[in-house]
C-alpha cells in the first residue's frame, strides 16, 4: 500500500530528508539531525511540514451548538479570531482525539485533529451532524497544507513575510493575511513550547511559502525534533499519552473540560471527578548515564509495578532523559521511582511539568 504524500514531498526529497511512514504518510523524521533541529527551534526558527494533520471545516447556524455538544471545552461563546484546545470524547469519557478549534466566523469553525485520528474524527462528527439541520462537515486536508513556523525568531520572520506587525497578536489567535497575493490563515499556535505560528494555505501555494521561509533563514525540521520539543514542553501526544482507553482527568487535562455544560461523555467524566481517578500522568527525569527512557517501559515503586511510560526521549535542552508515565500511585514532585530500561531498573525522579519553559 502506497503512502500518502504532502504538497511539500518533493522539497523534503530535495533536502534529503530521512522519510518514514507516519500514520500512513511519508514524512521527514529529520534532515541534518534531531539534535541540531531541536536546537534551532529553541534558539532561532525552524519550520515543519504538518500537512498530514487533519483540517475539517464545520459551518452552519447550529455550528456553535454542535461543537459545544461534542467537545469538552466551550465554543459557543468563543469570539471569531480565537482558537481553543479541546478534547473529543466517547460517551464513557475515553478520548477520541485532542484538537485545536479555530472560530473563523459567527457560524464557521476549523478543527485540526491528529493525522492518525482524522478519519475516525470525521466519522464521529458526521454521526452527530445528522441531528442538526443545515450543518456541514467538510474535510479540507487534501486541498490545504499546513506549515509550523516555530522559535524565538518566528515573529520577525513572519512579519517580513506578511508585511504586518504581529507583536500584538496573542497566543491562540488567528487572522487571514495575504502572502504572495493569496489569502492564508496564520495562527499563533504550535507544539514545541516556543513562540510560533502555523500557516494554513491552499496546497498549491505551500511550496512558495516553504521556500520563502527558508529564504528568511528558517531551518527545515522533521518529526523527530518535533517530538523532543513537545515532550520537553510537557505536551501530550495522542496515541501515546492518551487514547480511547484513557479519560482527560487521568492525564491532567481537567482544565480543558467545562463541567457547566452538557456534552457527549460529560456524565462519565462528572462521575470520575466525584470518585477520583485511579491513575495519574507524571513527568520522570533520568540521568542520561543511566539510560534514556522510551514508551511502554515498566515503572516500579518499592518493588511493585505501578504503571508504564507513555513517551520518553533524551531532552537536548536539559541533557537528561525524560518521560511521561501513567502511574497508579500518588507522588509528590521529587519522589523517586524506578523505570525498567532494557532490563535494568533505573532510579527516576518525579518532575514538575513542563520539563522545559521557554526563555523570555
Amino acid at each position: 500500500m502506497s503512502l500518502s504524500v504532502t504538497a511539500l514531498h518533493s522539497a523534503h526529497a530535495n533536502l534529503r530528508g530521512r522519510m518514514i511512514d507516519f500514520n500512513g504518510w511519508s514524512m521527514p523524521v529529520q534532515y541534518e539531525g534531531i539534535m541540531a533541529e531541536h536546537r534551532v527551534v529553541r534558539e532561532g526558527c525552524g519550520i515543519f511540514d504538518v500537512s498530514h494533520m487533519g483540517r475539517i471545516r464545520i459551518d452552519g447556524a447550529d455550528a456553535p451548538e454542535f461543537l459545544n455538544m461534542l467537545l469538552t471545552n466551550e465554543f459557543a461563546s468563543m469570539k471569531p479570531g480565537l482558537a481553543r484546545y479541546s478534547l473529543l470524547c466517547r460517551e464513557d469519557g475515553g478520548i477520541i482525539d485532542d484538537m485545536v478549534i479555530f472560530r473563523l466566523g459567527s457560524a464557521e469553525y476549523l478543527a485540526i485533529p491528529n493525522a492518525g485520528s482524522y478519519e475516525k474524527v470525521l466519522t464521529w462528527l458526521n454521526k452527530w451532524a445528522v441531528d442538526f439541520q443545515g450543518l456541514s462537515v467538510v474535510p479540507l486536508r487534501d486541498e490545504t497544507s499546513m506549515i509550523a513556523v516555530q522559535g524565538p525568531r518566528s515573529e520577525q520572520i513572519m512579519e517580513r513575510l506578511t508585511g504586518l506587525d504581529l507583536n500584538g497578536m496573542r497566543r491562540f489567535s488567528h487572522t487571514q493575511v495575504s502572502i504572495f497575493g493569496r489569502n492564508v490563515l496564520v495562527a499563533r499556535t504550535g507544539y514545541t513550547g516556543e513562540d510560533g505560528f502555523e500557516v494554513i494555505s491552499e496546497s498549491g501555494d505551500a511550496m512558495a511559502i516553504w521556500e520563502a521561509l527558508m529564504g528568511e533563514g528558517c531551518v527545515p525540521c522533521g518529526l523527530g525534533s518535533r517530538d523532543t520539543l513537545r515532550l520537553e514542553a510537557g505536551l501530550l501526544l495522542y496515541g501515546s499519552d492518551m487514547d480511547e482507553s484513557i479519560n482527560p482527568l487521568e492525564v491532567g487535562l481537567t482544565k480543558f473540560i467545562n463541567f457547566n455544560k452538557d456534552f457527549v461523555g460529560v456524565e462519565a467524566l462528572r462521575a470520575q471527578e466525584t470518585a477520583g481517578v485511579q491513575r495519574h500522568l507524571y513527568g520522570l527525569c533520568v540521568d542520561k548515564k543511566e539510560g534514556i527512557p522510551r514508551a511502554h517501559q515498566e515503572v516500579y515503586s518499592n518493588g511493585e509495578l505501578i504503571g508504564e511510560t507513555t513517551s520518553g526521549t533524551f531532552a537536548p535542552s536539559l541533557g537528561i532523559g525524560i518521560a511521561l508515565a501513567l502511574l497508579s500511585s500518588d507522588f509528590e514532585v521529587g519522589a523517586t521511582v524506578e523505570v525498567d530500561i532494557r532490563g535494568k531498573r533505573v532510579s527516576s525522579t518525579i518532575s514538575q511539568l513542563p520539563f522545559y519553559v521557554k526563555k523570555d
